[in-house]
């Protein structure tokens, strides 16, 4: 492995951090959430490796990282692009192979830059490690792994969605969702009289009049500290129904 072959990875990976400076991009025009129809437009040489019921993998075999081989993996969690890893092969000395992966490093740390960062540097011979979160809502691992035989070795790593990020992600879409099941229920009880609900539901644990003359019905719940509220007309039809303080 020559230097000059060192500098030309390195303005390739420059390359790749350009393009994900916007709209969290995981890997050049491979985007968070794109659809596994949309990528395999965007890039056709991919071939699926893996398919399973709820995860789909395909693959980049021999992409140009410069002159060197890597494999790029794009992996689909419900359709949807979750995580891209990446596997560069180096043939090269122990101290060549350590002088790549600190450009490599650098260059990804200059695309993605730490905002916490986890590392360990062991010997050559077993592996050496960095992980960190991002400004950018994204987590980026690197690993030097020495490989079988005199020689080999292997950077490898992933690029995905920072955790943190992610469960606000679901969370948000679970608060979608169940401000779409309230609106299913209450448009099915929209109109109908409270004496229906009772008796579905049991009776609430309190009722009170408010000054528009409306009378709430209010059932406390018993497992998720939830709170249903039943707005009912002077003629006991249901008006509206609210669910406070609960995630379900």
């Amino acid at each position: 492995m020559t230097r000059a072959f060192l500098y030309v990875l390195v303005a390739t990976i420059n390359l790749v951090a350009a393009a994900v400076a916007h709209s969290q991009p995981l890997w050049q025009g491979a985007s968070y959430g794109m659809t596994v129809e949309a990528f395999q437009a965007r890039y056709p040489s991919a071939k699926e490796v893996i398919r399973r019921p709820s995860s789909t993998s395909l693959r980049i075999v021999d992409s140009a990282m410069g002159e060197m081989p890597a494999d790029i993996t794009f992996v689909f969690n419900d359709g949807r692009l979750s995580t891209v890893g990446y596997r560069l092969k180096l043939e090269a000395s122990s101290r060549m192979a350590l002088e790549c992966w600190d450009l490599v490093l650098r260059s990804f740390q200059d695309w993605h830059r730490p905002t916490s960062v986890q590392k360990s540097r062991r010997a050559i011979n077993q592996e050496v490690i960095e992980s960190w979160e991002t400004d950018m809502r994204t987590a980026v691992e690197l690993i030097l792994l020495k490989g079988s035989s005199p020689e080999n070795y292997e950077i490898s790593g992933s690029v995905q969605i920072a955790p943190w990020e992610l469960m606000a992600r679901e969370k948000l879409a679970q608060l979608a969702a169940i401000d779409a099941r309230n609106a299913k229920l209450l448009a099915a009880w929209k109109g109908r009289p409270v004496t229906d609900y009772v008796k579905e539901f049991g009776p609430p644990d309190s009722v009170m009049k408010i000054e528009n003359a409306e009378t709430l019905y209010v059932w406390n719940g018993s497992t998720l500290n939830c709170k249903t509220t039943l707005f009912v007309s002077k003629s006991t039809k249901i008006l509206d129904r609210k669910v406070t303080g609960c995630s379900q």
